[in-house]
């Protein structure tokens, strides 16, 4: 289970043109992670089921 969840929504139109990766997140993530915490990171724009 992780400590802290980030969560990337489908927003519009930009992700008909293309996914990219999600940058953002994954600098956000990198503190945690450093500290020893287990972070997940939900990308809507792939998985819309979730």
């Amino acid at each position: 289970m992780a400590d802290i969840v980030l969560f990337q929504p489908k927003c519009g139109i930009w992700d008909i043109i293309g996914v990219r990766i999600p940058t953002g997140l994954l600098s956000i993530a990198a503190v945690p992670v450093a500290k020893g915490y287990t972070v997940a990171l939900i990308d809507q724009r792939i998985n819309q089921n979730w």
